[in-house]
């Protein structure tokens, strides 16, 4: 059984809708149009709550990761004007395995500064997009044996053929898994700990230098500038704020003839907080989709079709 809102009016903003039926609770924002799935179709009611935010507080766990307990004052305002509203949270770890986790991570995030500072030192990041942006303007007829000729012409040996490495600390090995699988989390950016690089959490105070960026969102701080400055100090009511939105567009340049998005939505409130950022940069990622437009939406199941895709089954391995 399916239950849809169709429609409502006077409901305040923020709105949370649960609906019970039987044993079977669902619970999601207000939103029309959008079908709540029940596994039961032969009860003799059901129960509607409507429920909104009464206050909200960022609370920061930093100390929590770094101690593995942490205990909160929490102070709310009274929507009803009495007194604050006043709670005490604690903070404790249900995996007993958090001390070894906690010292993979700090193995992780020492591997990531490992593996920027060498990539720092040997330019190999400008190298490649060089290389690439020359690749794909010549386009030779063999690009391995081009890509080849590239490197050799911009290798800084010393007189014996080898390359002189900087000192710096010892790199931290590839964790492997017991199967001897690359231990992808163990990655720069790829665990815990994000990509050494632009911050996460606080943009700086001044733009950085986009001029070598190449990515939607690099084209529309350009245009204008004061977007940057309009929402570099704002946050989401979760704590996201601008600089991890944009974190990937920032890290990762781009290329001229490769153009990537360059930014994501750290939640759902991310869309309407920064609006002013996404709404132009998904109107050009998909060339005219004003910020009114509406998406269709049909969850209608009836209306998919069972004819075979791949009769053969000689093609097609899996889809969606």
């Amino acid at each position: 059984m399916d239950i849809t809102v169709t429609d409502a009016s006077n409901v305040p903003e923020k709105a949370y809708l649960s609906i019970r039926v039987g044993e079977t609770r669902r619970q999601a924002p207000l939103r029309l149009n959008e079908p709540l799935r029940f596994p039961s179709d032969n009860q003799e009611s059901c129960k509607v709550d409507l429920f909104t935010q009464v206050g909200s507080q960022q609370v920061p766990l930093q100390r929590f990761k770094d101690q593995g307990e942490q205990t909160e004052s929490v102070a709310l305002e009274n929507p009803a004007g009495g007194p604050n509203i006043e709670l005490s949270l604690t903070f404790k770890h249900t995996d007993p395995r958090v001390k070894q986790k906690k010292s993979q991570r700090q193995t992780r995030h020492q591997a990531a500064l490992n593996a920027k500072k060498y990539l720092d030192d040997f330019q190999v990041q400008q190298l490649l997009q060089g290389m690439v942006q020359q690749l794909l303007t010549d386009r030779p007829a063999d690009p391995l044996t081009f890509m080849a000729g590239y490197i050799q012409e911009r290798n800084t040996s010393s007189p014996n053929g080898a390359v002189e490495a900087p000192k710096s600390e010892p790199a931290v090995p590839v964790q492997k898994k017991e199967n001897d699988a690359v231990d992808y989390s163990a990655m720069p950016g790829l665990g815990d700990d994000e990509f050494p690089g632009f911050p996460h959490e606080d943009c700086p105070a001044d733009m950085p230098d986009l001029s070598e960026h190449h990515s939607v969102m690099a084209d529309v701080l350009k245009a204008n500038p004061d977007v940057y400055n309009n929402l570099k100090e704002k946050k989401t009511p979760n704590g996201v704020g601008l600089a991890k939105c944009i974190k990937t567009g920032m890290d990762n340049k781009g290329h001229p003839m490769i153009k990537t998005v360059g930014m994501v939505a750290g939640d759902e409130e991310s869309y309407e907080v920064f609006k002013d950022l996404f709404d132009p940069v998904i109107d050009q990622r998909h060339g005219g989709y004003p910020a009114d437009a509406k998406h269709p939406t049909d969850l209608d199941y009836t209306k998919l079709l069972d004819t075979p895709i791949d009769p053969s089954q000689n093609y097609v391995i899996s889809t969606r």
